[in-house]
């Protein structure tokens, strides 16, 4: 039996070709054309595509790595590579990391307000020293606070959840904000707003990401406030900021160790 598609001969009794795989049938009418057409679509697709040259492909990549849309996984890295070259020089400014820490952090993850906080190794207090995006009354409030390592411990003066051993949830609703730190809240007249859903972020709500160093010792801590969409940052962002805050770790302690061997 001829196929009425590809012309083959097949055994008296098949009921598909055997060359082209279609089913052999009458050789006129609307299921012989359909077959026709299923034909023409398959060996289209598998006609050879036009020969790509390697230099678009070059150019392509190098277009794409410099302005193509930045996902999750492109800001963290663009982040920890720019603490990088901090921590390759012969001699680490933590002040110039912080810094440059907390201000790729909220351009890169949208975060409204962050934070860095370290230990005064002179009287082993915690003070922020890093801060991005607060006005200039609450940033000069902020700047005058202090803590103890007491008080970042689960039973500490603040109220908040902790999500994992790095990280804490402080809710607004929960007051987090102690007696005194009135004056650092950015928007104060937002207080009290109420949530439409259960990733809205309100004023008062912050993360706190806590930064280690030898022998899980606390040295620091980064803040996160909400993010420029008004949202809660989600959980892959603040893993990223568990990542950043163990690098910055580590860049304590070899600046530790570098001052050490002189």
């Amino acid at each position: 039996m001829r196929c009425a598609i590809c012309g083959a001969v097949n055994p008296e009794k098949a009921t598909a070709c055997e060359s082209c795989g279609e089913k052999i049938g009458p050789s006129e009418g609307p299921a012989i054309e359909d077959a026709r057409q299923s034909m023409t679509s398959r060996l289209a697709q598998a006609a050879p595509m036009e020969v790509i040259h390697h230099l678009d492909i070059a150019r392509k990549w190098k277009f794409e790595y410099a302005f193509g849309p930045p996902d999750q996984t492109s800001r963290g890295l663009e982040v920890i590579s720019g603490l990088m070259s901090h921590i390759e020089k012969p001699h680490i400014d933590l002040r110039g990391l912080l810094n440059d820490a907390a201000t790729m952090i909220s351009k890169q993850f949208g975060i409204r307000e962050v934070t860095i906080g370290l230990r005064d190794k002179n009287d082993g207090l915690f003070r922020y020293v890093a801060i991005v995006g607060v006005r200039k009354e609450a940033e000069a409030a902020l700047r005058r606070l202090t803590y103890t390592l007491d008080d970042f411990r689960p039973d500490g003066r603040y109220k908040g959840t902790a999500l994992g051993k790095h990280s804490s949830l402080f809710l607004s609703e929960d007051n987090p904000y102690l007696v005194g730190e009135e004056n650092t809240y950015s928007h104060p007249v937002l207080l009290g707003s109420r949530r439409k859903s259960l990733t809205d972020s309100l004023e008062g709500d912050y993360i706190d990401i806590m930064i280690f160093g030898k022998s899980d010792e606390a040295v620091g801590w980064i803040e996160i406030a909400g993010t420029r969409a008004g949202k809660i940052p989600d959980i892959a962002t603040i893993r990223w900021m568990e990542v950043i805050s163990r690098l910055i770790g580590t860049a304590i302690v070899c600046k530790g160790y570098r001052e050490s061997r002189g």
